[in-house]
C-alpha cells in the first residue's frame, strides 16, 4: 500500500486516469443541450454630448436566451465518447499493469530481504561453529594430538566466517 501511494510512476497513471475520466465526461456532454445568454447595453445618440453626459437618456438594453440541442451530430459526438472511453479503459489498463509490476518488485524485494536474513543467520552460527572449532583445535594441540597445522586452519575458517558475516550484514 505504502508503494502504490508513494510511487511517481504508479501516482502518475493515476492522475492519467483521472485525466480520462474528465475527458470523457467533457465528450459526453455533446449530448446535453446548451444555454446561451447574452445581455447587450447600447448608448447612442445624435450628438456626443448626449450620449456622454446625461446617462439616463439615450439607452438601449437588449437581452436574449438561447437553447441549443444538438440531435444529430452526423455521429461526431458517439465516435468522440467512443474514442473518450477507448482511452479511459487503456488508462485504467496501464494503471493496473503498472501496480502489478510494483507489487512485484516489492515481493522480489521482500523475498531477497528473507533470504539475506537467513544468510545472516546461517554465518553468525557459522562464526560459533568455527570459534567452537578453533577452542576445540588449541585443545588438542595442548594435549598433543593435533599440529599447528590444524590450529592455523582453524584460525583461517574462524577469519574467513567473520568476514562472511560482515559481507552478509
Amino acid at each position: 500500500d505504502l508503494a502504490r501511494t508513494n510511487r511517481p510512476v504508479l501516482v502518475q497513471w493515476g492522475e492519467q486516469v483521472k485525466a480520462a475520466k474528465a475527458f470523457e465526461t467533457s465528450q459526453a456532454a455533446g449530448w446535453a443541450p446548451r444555454v446561451n445568454f447574452q445581455l447587450q447595453w447600447l448608448r447612442s445618440g445624435p450628438e456626443a454630448d448626449t450620449v456622454f453626459t446625461d446617462y439616463g437618456r439615450q439607452n438601449a438594453v437588449s437581452g436574449a436566451i438561447a437553447l441549443n440541442w444538438d440531435l444529430f451530430s452526423g455521429f461526431q459526438t458517439d465516435a468522440q465518447t467512443k474514442q473518450a472511453r477507448a482511452q479511459l479503459a487503456q488508462a485504467r489498463l496501464n494503471l493496473a499493469q503498472n501496480e502489478r509490476d510494483v507489487e512485484g518488485q516489492v515481493k522480489v524485494a521482500l523475498d531477497s530481504l528473507g533470504a539475506q536474513l537467513r544468510a545472516l543467520d546461517l554465518a553468525q552460527q557459522n562464526r560459533v561453529t568455527a570459534s567452537q572449532n578453533l577452542d576445540y583445535a588449541q585443545e588438542r594441540f595442548r594435549a598433543g594430538a593435533s599440529s599447528t597445522l590444524e590450529v592455523r586452519d582453524a584460525q583461517l575458517k574462524l577469519a574467513q566466517a567473520y568476514q562472511t558475516l560482515i559481507q552478509t550484514r
